[in-house]
């Protein structure tokens, strides 16, 4: 990414009139907020590929370079073949759902939207209350230009249909790295063997990461997940953004991580060099 990118807003007219759909900043596109453009009480399955199908078309009009006006959306959506589409550049997907108890249906929407297991991006669903009576809505992160490899850890799968994490650029997403360990301090330090598994997959190491968020199912075990995150950054010469957060994902009650990081950061080389490590 250039040192000074070029930041625009994306507007893209759809069904309900042309507005903001997300920003640019660079190669990096960060679309929020997309409700399905179809009645509200429709079939999941229905809201799901047709609010995908307007994330691409956000995506495939930032890729443009220009902001045009796009054709109307098809609510049942889906396909096969991602690179045409315009997805090969998608890195993550947040789907903000009123229930996640059931992922069977956004599983095989995803599928069907993704349908190379060795070319997924990661995407993770977090329980909150959705705008209009919809039942989902999505954000998504692009970085434009570039092509989605899938990382992996060796020996660890989710069940879901997602991958591990995915490098884009020099760019390196994660979905929810996850494990139980019944001790805290086992199970962060689990976490942060995945992370450094992620990152060297994608050629970086843990001094790359740019941002760590840990979900923690209660307000104990948030703040002990804190605790080990300061123990582990406090002395970094340049630390990565951390964040700790209270949320039931449903499944393992053990908290979760992401993480995010930038291969071959100029500020984070400076500082192992200048520290000799």
């Amino acid at each position: 990414m250039s040192s000074s990118p070029e930041f625009r807003e994306i507007v893209v007219e759809l069904d309900d009139g042309g507005r903001v759909r997300a920003v640019q900043l660079g190669q990096l596109v960060y679309v929020q907020g997309l409700l399905p453009a179809v009645a509200v009480g429709a079939p999941l399955s229905m809201q799901l590929n047709s609010v995908l199908e307007r994330m691409r078309l956000v995506i495939v009009a930032a890729s443009s370079g220009s902001d045009a006006r796009n054709e109307c959306l098809d609510a049942t959506g889906g396909g096969s073949d991602s690179a045409s589409r315009g997805l090969d550049v998608v890195a993550r997907v947040t789907f903000r759902m009123r229930e996640v108890t059931d992922r069977s249906v956004l599983n095989d929407v995803w599928r069907t939207w993704f349908p190379d297991p060795q070319n997924r991006p990661p995407h993770k669903y977090v329980p909150v209350e959705v705008p209009g009576g919809y039942d989902v809505a999505v954000d998504a992160l692009a970085v434009l230009g570039t092509e989605r490899r899938t990382l992996e850890i060796a020996g660890v799968r989710h069940r879901d249909p997602m991958s591990m994490g995915a490098l884009l650029g020099n760019l390196v997403f994660s979905s929810r790295l996850f494990a139980a360990q019944t001790s805290p301090r086992r199970q962060f330090a689990v976490l942060l063997d995945q992370a450094r598994a992620l990152m060297a997959d994608a050629g970086g190491d843990l001094d790359e990461l740019t941002q760590v968020t840990v979900f923690a199912p209660t307000p104990e075990s948030a703040a002990t997940m804190t605790q080990l995150c300061h123990e582990r950054w406090t002395l970094a010469p340049t630390p990565p953004a951390v964040h700790v957060l209270v949320a039931d994902l449903g499944g393992s009650a053990a908290p979760r991580m992401e993480i995010i990081g930038v291969l071959g950061d100029r500020s984070r080389t400076a500082a192992r060099v200048r520290d000799g490590l």
